[in-house]
């Protein structure tokens, strides 16, 4: 199977207009999944607590560093995978 003409298909698909919805529609499916569904009260509850303006400044640097933590694992899952994919193939 030439990967040619699915590598353009999808191209193709991801310059439509509807891409940015259904990418939003993605990302909320997988945010109800049962595996990260749990983890929503907590993180709401770490990243949106109360309190005086100067406890909320204290916070701001563990919220960025959770978000960047998330963001740094499933990137380098990602990347991982990508580089991975077309050895096992």
């Amino acid at each position: 199977m030439d990967p040619l003409p699915l590598a353009l298909a999808v191209d193709s698909a991801l310059s439509q207009w509807w891409a940015p919805a259904l990418a939003f529609a993605a990302g909320l499916v997988s945010f109800a999944s049962p595996c990260v569904l749990p983890l929503v009260p907590g993180y709401l509850s770490f990243v949106s607590g109360t309190g005086p303006q100067e406890d909320r400044r204290k916070r701001l640097l563990p919220v960025g560093l959770f978000v960047l933590g998330f963001s740094v694992v499933f990137t380098t899952l990602g990347a991982f995978s990508g580089a991975v994919l077309p050895v096992l193939r």
